[in-house]
């Protein structure tokens, strides 16, 4: 999803969708593949050798996942509940009092935490969850999965898992350099420090180095709790793939 109010557009082109991939939201990490000798388009997968194409530009869509950063307080309680449950595997990042925290299975010790995804339930240790004399701020950054009814109140009345112009037509807008505001970042990376940006898996942005680096891409804003409603902001220029 694009936050269109940030968004700035300088150049965009259209490209055909490659066979047996669904590009229906906007904001996806779009790369380069061949097909049958002609070059086509596909979410990122966060691989080695991949070809940056541009962000996708497609018809306003119901979203399927949500990226919401949540501020609690912890006074001393050793478990924190989000507002949002059926969170995405994989897609937490928790800092306390301004420290990032591991992720761990159950059991976290000191700069640990661990995570129920079906509850959105958070148990830190200790040492990272406050006192009641001394509370601090937990800043929680996720993906969910939100029911229908929220998903369409905050894009709009879009076909609720109808078929997008992409799906119709084959083929997807392509953003190729401006300032683009997108939800399609992994949410476990922590994008306040900054760093290079590579391409993730299931068309994310991510700041681990396991995909292709994009050198012409700079963070603009990370996402945040406040009026930039965690969208992450990228300008992508020329020579980003």
């Amino acid at each position: 999803m694009l936050k269109q109010q940030n968004t700035r557009i300088m150049k965009s082109l259209h490209r055909e969708v490659a066979t047996g991939f669904d590009v229906k939201q906007e904001g996806v990490a779009l790369v380069y593949t061949m097909e049958s000798g002609k070059a086509k388009v596909r979410p990122s997968a966060g691989t080695p050798g991949e070809r940056f194409a541009g962000v996708s530009l497609s018809q306003t869509q119901v979203p399927d996942q949500l990226a919401r950063v949540d501020v609690l307080f912890a006074n001393g309680g050793l478990t924190l509940a989000l507002p949002k449950k059926n969170l995405v595997s994989g897609q937490v990042h928790v800092v306390a009092a301004g420290v990032s925290l591991d992720l761990v299975a159950s059991g976290p010790a000191a700069g640990e935490f661990a995570i129920d995804y079906a509850d959105g339930v958070i148990t830190l240790n200790a040492a990272n969850a406050g006192t009641a004399g001394a509370p601090i701020n937990v800043e929680v950054f996720y993906r969910y999965i939100p029911t229908i009814q929220e998903a369409t109140l905050i894009q709009g009345s879009g076909p609720i898992g109808g078929y997008s112009g992409a799906q119709y037509t084959g083929v997807v807008g392509l953003i190729t350099e401006g300032d683009v505001f997108t939800d399609m970042f992994d949410a476990s990376d922590d994008w306040a420090a900054g760093g290079q940006v590579y391409l993730g898996s299931n068309g994310l942005f991510t700041l681990k180095n396991a995909g292709v680096p994009l050198h012409g891409c700079n963070i603009l804003e990370a996402p945040t709790s406040g009026t930039n409603n965690a969208f992450l902001g990228l300008n992508f220029g020329p020579y980003s793939g």
